[in-house]
């Protein structure tokens, strides 16, 4: 029963932190670092480009998500990407992209899940920058 509530106050106390300043600053950061992340992860790809046809391949919306369906047609056969689409006010933003079945946001979720059970934030923070920079 007493770690019963410990964890109900520990985790009432990181809900209650939620909205600090310190919270906040950390929360921009850690977007800022990842959405720095995934571009440079995006765009290492993308330069490796070389001509290959992309097919479009359909698109569903259900509700305020959508996922719009391509394939890259290569020689050592098609890979298919799924981006994934949040509406926001009259614009449509990716929040993931799939490859071939792989999300990226779920890859990156599980790879911050091992760092953070075996080290700490400001550990997953500095692995971060340092792929970043």
């Amino acid at each position: 029963m007493a770690a019963q509530n410990t964890r109900v106050e520990v985790i009432s106390h990181n809900l209650a932190n939620m909205n600090t300043t310190a919270y906040n600053a950390r929360r921009a950061e850690f977007s800022d670092l990842f959405r720095g992340l995934v571009e440079r992860a995006y765009l290492a790809k993308i330069e490796r480009y070389g001509g290959e046809k992309i097919a479009y391949a359909g698109e569903s919306v259900d509700g305020e998500q959508a996922t719009v369906r391509t394939r890259v047609v290569m020689r050592q056969g098609d890979v298919s990407i799924d981006y994934r689409l949040s509406a926001r006010g009259d614009r449509w933003l990716i929040y993931d992209v799939v490859v071939d079945g792989i999300s990226i946001t779920a890859n990156y979720r599980a790879q911050f899940s091992e760092v953070l059970t075996k080290s700490s934030y400001q550990e997953l923070v500095k692995r971060i920058r340092a792929r970043v920079s």
